[in-house]
């Protein structure tokens, strides 16, 4: 039988090294810090869902890694930023075979083809935009679950998931060390048309400057989960042990001169 306290300390420790925590927060304002006194910073470029909060070393964003760990996977196009709302975006997405269903692979060759990448913004850089260079795995994963800044991406394979397709850019088959539960059977959201009611009302929120860190939340339709379900996986696991996953700082490939590689 797996010894189950070595796997969920063996990802303990490797969250530990991403400084895993979230900001403190008491009756809906900070709790007596500023982010930037509790290791996170504004400074950096916004992820791709506005949010502006990320940690100040690994540049994971802070309100993505909530609705991470709160195991909410969807995205509705209309709600991106629009700096990361590229045609280059927009094709990705259509391109994706949602018809095959949440449970199913989403084959997609681009996926391991390392001479396909995505520009999008870096996150590194100060407020500015210049470009970072993503695998469709890594840029799947972000728009569909979130910014995590330098750590990876990897497939859920068996026997903790069900991916057994080398080219799925199915975002439910994916996971990071941030998934730290059983991932969900269905989207929580999914709407990949273009509906202007909805850009023009999210374009009132940014100039607006309302605050997007719990924006996910309106869209989150409610779900009640079978307790029986995943069962098993609930005995042998609590956390992501993917052997690649524990790779907590992304190896990044040879830079080039107008961008970097994000796996």
């Amino acid at each position: 039988m797996a010894n189950i306290l070595k796997r969920s300390n063996s990802a303990s420790h490797s969250l530990e090294k991403l400084n895993f925590r979230l900001l403190r927060m008491r009756d809906g304002g900070l709790e007596g810090q500023e982010p930037e006194a509790q290791g996170f910073t504004r400074d950096l470029y916004r992820c791709a869902h506005g949010h502006q909060v990320r940690d100040s070393e690994h540049h994971w964003c802070e309100a993505c890694v909530r609705k991470i760990t709160s195991n909410v996977c969807g995205l509705d196009i209309n709600y991106l930023d629009i700096s990361y709302r590229t045609s280059a975006v927009v094709n990705l997405l259509l391109s994706l075979p949602v018809h095959l269903g949440p449970d199913a692979c989403w084959p997609m060759p681009s996926a391991t083809d390392r001479n396909k990448r995505l520009i999008l913004p870096g996150a590194e850089w100060k407020k500015t935009t210049r470009a970072q260079k993503y695998s469709c795995r890594k840029a799947i994963y972000t728009l569909f679950w979130g910014d995590i800044g330098k750590a990876r991406v990897t497939r859920n394979t068996p026997p903790h998931g069900n991916c057994t397709d080398p080219d799925c850019c199915n975002p439910l088959h994916m996971v990071s060390l941030f998934n730290t539960q059983p991932t969900p059977r269905d989207f929580a959201y999914l709407d990949l048309e273009v509906s202007y009611n909805k850009l023009a009302k999210f374009q009132q929120f940014f100039h607006a400057n309302v605050p997007l860190e719990n924006f996910w939340e309106t869209l989150a339709k409610p779900r009640i989960r079978d307790p029986k379900m995943d069962a098993d996986v609930l005995m042998e696991r609590t956390y992501c042990t993917h052997a690649e996953a524990r790779k907590t700082i992304e190896v990044q490939s040879e830079s080039t001169p107008e961008a970097e590689v994000s796996e």
